[in-house]
């Protein structure tokens, strides 16, 4: 199962400034630019693929604008131009390679912000234009034998779960009533273990308590997965969970919700699930979002979801992306793949997985 990490507007923002910290360390006879320009590539062959690409390519820009409002970089313009990867098909071909290559030479950037999704082709396709000597901002998803710059070292934008975890607990802290007994639950693949013990443990250290459960792949092979998540989550009843941490995309994230809400012993009204936010687009981009049975889902980012009004991280992002959004700045293969009105409503929503 392909894990996608997320990362907010702020470690970009630290890591952009960094590259171009040390470059200019690199040598003395290094002209200081007036303005550097990263080149934003990812691919928007489906829809899912073009949403999160708006998202990100939002965050991009709230993040820009913080970077140049607050003259961040002592003088220089930071700026990104978002370039187009594959845009009808989901693996690269002779025609998706050419086009990059073209794209990324007119272009000539700094260096590269790389997406969270299909990263891996998306490296493979800079490096094959020839330019694998400029510095990349990306995900640690990105395979060692797919990009090596001779240049620099590539850098990575760790973003362990520890926001997903400060979003959450933002949540859970502030009724504790409700959240005093949790589970954590995923879908099994490596290294989900690890995650759920440390959101278990971190709720546990905090007073709280919580156990956590691993949907096992025979489950889905068996079709058992709904009597699975019932026995389970019902197992210790009358102690039974008042919120469910999951970290698992959309399908198996509202498989779990699906599988409770049909159970009679289930809590409608007073049992909130928190989602992971690579599986917040999907969710926002569809007309069961904010209906039963998602009416108390609840993601840690975007930051612009309604409900996190209340973290400051999100108010500032939320400031920064209403101050320099317009539909005009989209990309216009953005816009053709998705239409208009639905660019309008992304927007509008503000909401990002960046």
């Amino acid at each position: 199962m392909e894990h996608r990490l997320v990362v907010p507007p702020t470690p970009f923002l630290v890591v952009a400034v960094f590259a171009l910290m040390m470059s200019a360390q690199c040598s003395a006879a290094l002209t200081r630019p007036a303005e550097v320009n990263f080149a934003f590539v990812s691919d928007a062959y489906d829809d899912t693929t073009a949403v999160q690409t708006l998202e990100r390519y939002l965050g991009l820009q709230a993040a820009m604008k913080v970077i140049n409002d607050n003259d961040m970089l002592d003088g220089i313009v930071f700026n990104f131009t978002a370039v187009a990867g594959a845009i009808d098909q989901q693996y690269p071909s002779a025609a998706y390679y050419a086009s990059l290559t073209s794209n990324l030479t007119s272009l000539n950037p700094f260096g590269f912000v790389l997406p969270d999704w299909m990263v891996n082709d998306v490296a493979a396709s800079i490096a094959t234009s020839g330019v694998e000597t400029m510095p990349i901002v990306a995900p640690s998803t990105v395979a060692p034998d797919v990009y090596n710059s001779t240049y620099r070292n590539w850098i990575f934008l760790h973003q362990p779960f520890s926001s997903e975890h400060l979003g959450a607990l933002n949540y859970a802290l502030n009724a504790q009533s409700r959240c005093a007994y949790s589970v954590a639950m995923g879908q099994e693949y490596p290294g989900v273990a690890a995650i759920l013990n440390s959101t278990a443990q971190t709720l546990t250290d905090l007073g709280l308590s919580a156990k956590t459960f691993i949907i096992t792949d025979a489950s889905f092979t068996g079709g058992t997965t709904t009597a699975a998540i019932r026995d389970f989550f019902f197992g210790d009843a009358p102690k039974v969970p008042g919120c469910v941490f999951i970290t698992s995309l959309k399908p198996v994230l509202q498989l779990i919700i699906d599988s409770l809400w049909g159970d009679p012993r289930f809590d409608r009204d007073n049992t909130f699930f928190f989602g992971p936010s690579a599986a917040a687009s999907l969710f926002y981009n569809s007309t069961t979002y904010g209906t039963a049975p998602y009416q108390n889902l609840r993601f840690s980012f975007p930051a612009t979801d309604p409900s996190n009004i209340s973290i400051p991280s999100a108010q500032r992002f939320q400031s920064a992306l209403d101050a320099v959004i317009t539909l005009q700045q989209v990309p216009q293969w953005l816009i053709n793949k998705l239409n208009p009105a639905r660019v309008l409503e992304i927007v509008a929503l503000g909401f990002y997985t960046p």
